[in-house]
């Protein structure tokens, strides 16, 4: 059975996990001796990176600014080592950014004559959880200007555009997503954590299964939605 925090017993032959595989294991489940096992094999493991978005409601749509496309990956450079590495550093300036305007696949989601942006760069967790509320608020208006600069040298005058700004920092992803350290991927992509290394979908517990970046075959959108169809076919056929 799932019981809800407001106590609710739901029983049911079998569940499928879509929230962060440490969590679900180590505390959700009612069992200490899995709960042990598990926490000693997952502490062991590496977590992701996280991410800075800035959300930006504009009065415009982006497209008049130059945003011919719903996506664009923005790099200094080729060399995708050396961007990575700027993830860890201030660097705001040097970091691979992406340009997202979902309004350009579904226009719905703005009002009429409006657009929609979003700026997104990958971070490393540890320059935000330490920090006082003034320090934190301070922080994420200086890092979005700056990310704003850089996706206005590719779409002049979007500043100038700008109505609601909402901006989302590794604190925020861990709060709303409920990920440790707002790991944006689950576990890191790393060799030993990819494909067939990842996290099974089945569990030590019967009838528990995961679903999502955390378990096979990994992390991205794509690999979330076979992670979700192979898991329904281990669902089904338990369920038989």
């Amino acid at each position: 059975a799932v019981i809800t925090d407001k106590g609710e017993g739901i029983e049911t032959e079998a569940v499928v996990s879509g929230a962060n595989a440490i969590d679900t294991l180590t505390k959700l489940v009612d069992n200490s001796l899995v709960n042990e096992i598990y926490a000693k094999k997952l502490s062991a493991m590496e977590k992701s990176i996280s991410a800075i978005q800035v959300y930006l409601g504009l009065d415009t749509p982006a497209k008049n600014l130059g945003m011919d496309h719903f996506m664009l990956s923005l790099n200094n450079n080729y060399d995708q080592e050396k961007n990575y590495n700027h993830c860890f550093d201030e660097h705001y300036t040097d970091r691979g950014i992406a340009l997202v305007d979902h309004s350009q696949i579904d226009p719905s989601l703005v009002p009429a004559g409006k657009g929609s942006l979003v700026i997104m760069i990958l971070e490393d967790h540890s320059k935000w959880f330490n920090l006082s509320k003034e320090e934190y608020q301070a922080k994420k208006q200086e890092v979005a200007q700056k990310l704003i600069q850089r996706a206005e040298a590719q779409l002049p005058g979007l500043a100038s555009h700008i109505e609601v700004m909402e901006i989302a920092t590794p604190r925020t992803i861990s709060r709303f997503g409920s990920v440790p350290e707002g790991c944006i991927y689950g576990f890191a992509q790393t060799v030993p954590q990819s494909g067939i290394n990842r996290l099974p979908r089945d569990t030590q517990v019967k009838g528990l299964y995961l679903a999502g970046a955390w378990a096979q075959p990994g992390a991205g959108v794509h690999a979330c939605f076979i992670s979700g169809i192979e898991t329904a076919k281990l669902v089904s056929g338990f369920l038989k």
